[in-house]
């Protein structure tokens, strides 16, 4: 599974400083983990979610940057078999 990385924010807030970057990956069946770790719970918390890991961390990252990753990405199209 290769992963895609997001910034990530010290404090919810419009002049949000930015402390790094982590990896997410959506696996096969949607789930989302991130470092490793799968998310448990992400709240909102305006322009923000707060992501909640199942090893305990949280995480403030941007609402579009995760919703744009959680898109299905698009299947290509199947070659037809000549007969």
């Amino acid at each position: 599974m290769s992963g895609t990385t997001i910034a990530i924010f010290r404090l919810p807030t419009a002049r949000a400083t930015e402390v790094g970057h982590i990896r997410v990956v959506r696996d096969r069946h949607g789930g989302m983990y991130v470092e490793g770790s799968k998310v448990v719970e992400a709240a909102t918390s305006g322009d923000f979610l707060l992501l909640t890991l199942a090893s305990g961390q949280v995480y403030y990252v941007k609402a579009s940057d995760y919703t744009h990753l959680q898109a299905p990405p698009p299947h290509a199209p199947r070659r037809s078999r000549g007969r």
